[in-house]
């Protein structure tokens, strides 16, 4: 994804990125076609009710509600 361009995913609110699997926000390159876009987290979330290893920090977790708030208006 270009710098330029940030999506976030439609269920947490996360900046969306394909580079690291391991990290916040990762979806796969084929998912970006698809809408709405979900990071994999919450894809395992919403199709396994499987959590991820990966946590938010305090920091993320309230800039992505802001995010999500600012949506809803």
């Amino acid at each position: 994804m270009s710098e330029e361009t940030i999506m976030h995913c439609a269920g947490c609110g996360v900046g969306l990125q394909t580079e690291e699997p391991v990290k916040l926000g990762y979806v796969p390159a084929e998912a970006l076609q698809k809408d709405p876009i979900i990071c994999q987290r919450c894809y395992r979330i919403k199709h396994y009710n499987e959590s991820s290893s990966i946590t938010y920090s305090r920091t993320t977790f309230l800039s992505c509600w802001v995010i999500s708030a600012k949506r809803k208006h």
